[in-house]
């Protein structure tokens, strides 16, 4: 097996739509994207794949590579594992097995490491804030591309956005799969932010399918989060994993965090409550904390990326981090990044502006940033 091996390059496809008549391709939700449409699609994706050189680990997936330095387990990992749980071959035949669905861009969110490009509430922010960001929100809603594939073998569906609850997406593609009897033995995966409880046209497809797995994206708890995830409330957090675990079938839960010069200072917190709080779903399955690095989808992402995080505050995070026991060692990743890079403070400029803005004083909201940035400031 190839030391670059990864099963979604030939069995999954990662759809992120554009507008109404364009998508975006790539092999799976942190790959790097083409655009396509609907008449010439397939040449971009068979393009894509003879792009993919054996034993060559290509800049269109270092969000593995990069995890993969730091001795953590990425998602190319993670793909293997599920296909050889599964039985499925990991030939070089392109049959479609996974589908990962970037539903609309409508969020109810405005989170400081996103933009509008995955943001319909920061498209109607953005004019409130002085650079200029990645692009702004189309609506694709018409866009129906689903129809273009053979969905016979697939097995898994993962549904991220936007906030993928408040689309109609997921649902047509279940209920496509229901009618050609396919439904049953689908896994069906979310990325949610955990604020918008599912209605039950929802409930009911969920109960058809194999198996449901909700990741939620907590990037710090209480008010730390409300000000990295606004204007989401903590209690929402709260009743949303309530009401999953309160469900008749099971429904496997993890916790996706974001990380950056944001919450890294508050990463023991995060930690403390998900051992104390969320370690296991209603029927005892383990609920995961994963992490997942900040980066440059938009100016916030990009500014509040650890590899901007300077030598001063760098020394500091990776001490702060030397006795945390998440399964992964950070320390010698920020480290580098502090070695690598100048006291960039342009995150400081922008939570400065983002708290005028919205009024709330990140110094006051995120005490364990703001003593940490004190110490070199």
């Amino acid at each position: 097996m190839a030391l670059n091996h990864c099963p979604d390059i030939w069995k999954n496809l990662y759809v992120n739509k554009i507008d109404h008549q364009r998508v975006s391709l790539g092999f799976c939700c942190q790959n790097a994207t083409e655009p396509a449409t609907l008449d010439d699609w397939e040449v971009v994706v068979r393009k894509k794949r003879e792009d993919f050189v054996v034993n060559e680990w290509p800049s269109q997936c270092n969000g593995c590579w990069n995890m993969e330095k730091l001795g953590g387990v990425s998602k190319r990992h993670g793909e293997i594992n599920w296909y050889t749980q599964h039985g499925v071959v990991q030939d070089n035949n392109d049959d479609l097995i996974t589908l990962e669905w970037n539903s609309e861009n409508y969020c109810n969110l405005a989170c400081i490491t996103c933009g509008p490009v995955f943001s319909s509430r920061w498209s109607s922010e953005i004019e409130r804030y002085p650079w200029q960001d990645i692009k702004k929100f189309q609506p694709s809603d018409q866009n129906k591309f689903y129809g273009n594939l053979d969905l016979s073998n697939v097995r898994r569906l993962y549904f991220n956005g936007g906030e993928p609850l408040l689309c109609h997406d997921h649902v047509d593609i279940m209920q496509t799969l229901r009618r050609i009897g396919k439904l049953d033995r689908c896994e069906i995966a979310y990325n949610t932010n955990g604020t918008v409880i599912p209605d039950q046209t929802v409930i009911d497809l969920w109960k058809d399918v194999r198996l449901v797995r909700i990741f939620v994206s907590i990037d710090a708890i209480e008010g730390n989060f409300e000000y990295i995830r606004w204007p989401a409330k903590w209690t929402q957090i709260v009743n949303f994993l309530s009401f999953l675990k309160n469900q008749p079938f099971n429904i496997i839960i993890d916790i996706t965090c974001t990380l950056g010069i944001h919450n890294i200072f508050s990463l023991h917190k995060l930690h403390a409550w998900h051992v104390n709080h969320c370690s296991k779903n209603h029927q005892g399955d383990p609920v995961s904390l994963n992490l997942q690095l900040c980066g440059p989808i938009s100016h916030g992402g990009k500014v509040l990326s650890l590899s901007h995080i300077g030598p001063k505050l760098g020394n500091l995070a990776a001490s702060y981090l030397s006795d945390l026991d998440i399964g992964i060692n950070l320390s010698p990743f920020i480290s580098a990044c502090a070695d690598a890079n100048g006291n960039d403070l342009e995150w400081v400029s922008y939570l400065d502006l983002i708290s005028a803005v919205r009024k709330m004083d990140w110094r006051k909201i995120l005490p364990e940033l703001a003593m940490q940035y004190h110490k070199i400031s």
